[in-house]
């Protein structure tokens, strides 16, 4: 796959799928080939073929593929792409159940395919910022990380429940920051608004999570759809400080005293990255800051009340 663009397919051209197309067209070395929705809008994507389903994207001739579906797809379309040889970046959730994100997560690793979970979060300059700060000692050890993840209503969040379709970006993140995985998870939840309590992970709208990860850090995560203010911000107390970081605007500040600092962070596109990043998979075999599909499995098994299946293999924060 060295020396020419990669042509890359793209599954889905709803409100994640549009984000997946412009950071593929602006993505170096990549050719945006074709793009797979049967209900997709023809004047989105001028010159690039719009296609039906998945096996006329295949026959289009791809080199990868990028699943941004709705959830409930996933699992399937992952499948028939893990048969078909065909690499992939699939959106977060991996499936809507633990037992599916399992099936598509080892069907890939029998083929020997790469293959990624969708979780940009791990791209925000703030929480890299973050992670980098943590990975000196200089803060000592983590105490407690804090998440809230909270805005309005939306027509795409109500496919599924708040824990699968927001609680896994920041469950997967607090393990990416600190090295470690969850030992123990509690959950709080909500039912939606209008309609009768519904099983977890199928349509709550509000969820409090309150976990313990294998170091001994202590976590709580916030996380809903109903608030009229759009807040998504990660804390993490220390021995000898505190960070905070909003993310929905990229900023992050560090206290040690009496007073904080901000500090100074690259301007980036995450998504962009996270497709660089992939990119540099499929020609190098280094995954850099991507999450692996075991990663993404761990993240589904926490969401559904799940303990995970096997412990995920962790990499320590890179020193800086």
């Amino acid at each position: 796959m060295n020396g020419r663009a990669l042509r890359a397919g793209l599954i889905g051209l709803g409100a994640m799928g549009r984000h997946h197309a412009a950071a593929l067209q602006d993505t170096h070395g990549v050719e945006l080939a074709a793009v797979a929705d049967p209900h997709g809008d023809r004047t989105l994507l001028p010159g690039v073929p719009l296609l039906p389903g998945v096996e006329e994207l295949l026959a289009a001739g791809i080199d990868y593929a990028v699943v941004a579906c709705p959830s409930a797809l996933h699992e399937d379309v992952a499948l028939r792409l893990a048969a078909a040889g065909v690499p992939a970046l699939i959106e977060k959730p991996l499936a809507t159940t633990a037992a599916g994100a399992a099936r598509l997560a080892d069907a890939f690793a029998a083929a020997g395919l790469p293959a990624a979970a969708g979780h940009v979060e791990r791209f925000n300059p703030a929480l890299a910022a973050l992670r980098e700060i943590l990975a000196t000692g200089d803060l000592g050890a983590a105490l407690q990380v804090t998440t809230r993840r909270e805005g309005p209503p939306s027509p795409r969040a109500a496919a599924c429940g708040v824990l699968l379709d927001l609680a896994v970006h920041d469950l997967d993140a607090v393990a990416w920051l600190t090295g470690q995985d969850f030992d123990q998870l509690n959950t709080l939840t909500h039912p939606v608004y209008g309609g009768p309590t519904q099983a977890r992970g199928a349509g709550e709208d509000h969820a409090v999570l309150a976990g313990r990860l294998t170091g001994g850090t202590l976590t709580s995560h916030t996380v809903n759809r109903h608030s009229p203010q759009r807040r998504r911000t990660t804390s993490v107390l220390a021995e000898h400080g505190l960070l905070s970081a909003d993310t929905l605007r990229g900023r992050l500040t560090l206290q040690t005293g009496t007073s904080p600092r901000t500090v100074a962070l690259p301007d980036t596109d995450t998504l962009r990255d996270e497709h660089t990043a992939f990119l540099t998979l499929l020609r190098t075999g280094r995954a850099g800051n991507l999450a692996t599909l075991a990663d993404g499995v761990r993240a589904v098994h926490l969401a559904t009340g799940h303990p995970p299946r096997t412990p995920t293999p962790r990499t320590p924060p890179p020193a800086t």
